[in-house]
């Protein structure tokens, strides 16, 4: 088994249509190319090096989860979703993410359970950070069980 946060992106990396839609991977903080943050020199291209492939970026908010019940407690995730110009790929990601994650769980060796909630996202908006490619966020509650 694997940290939450790991078994999160193992799961999401493993699902053959998502994969399909997001060539350029699922990626997270934990990955050299994006230690801090997202940007444009570092993000996925295509083989000409200009087209930005369709990519995810994992967020886990840094704010103290919010305890819901004795054991239990809320985190917040939220997941960057990008393509090179358009929302088709985008709006695809979204759905094949809510199918996938939605009420859905994943256990874990530093929680015991996460489920994950939808919370929605962000209207779409060119990501200044990589150069005015398409991008949209989606939001998750995501509660948990301590050991």
């Amino acid at each position: 088994m694997a940290t939450l946060e790991a078994g999160l992106k193992t799961f999401l990396n493993a699902d053959a249509a998502l994969a399909a839609i997001l060539t350029g991977g699922i990626l997270d903080t934990d990955d050299d190319l994006f230690r801090e943050d997202v940007s444009a020199s570092k993000a996925p291209r295509e083989t000409d090096g200009v087209t930005l492939k369709p990519f995810a970026f994992i967020r886990w908010r840094t704010e103290l989860p919010t305890e819901i019940r004795a054991y239990s407690e809320r985190h917040t995730l939220e997941i960057y979703l990008y393509q090179h110009a358009g929302y088709v790929t985008i709006r695809q990601a979204k759905a094949r993410l809510k199918a996938l994650l939605d009420r859905k769980t994943i256990a874990s060796d530093n929680y015991g359970m996460g489920m994950f909630h939808w919370r929605g996202g962000t209207n779409e908006f060119p990501a200044v950070e990589l150069g005015n490619a398409s991008g949209a966020i989606t939001r998750w509650y995501v509660d948990v069980t301590r050991k």
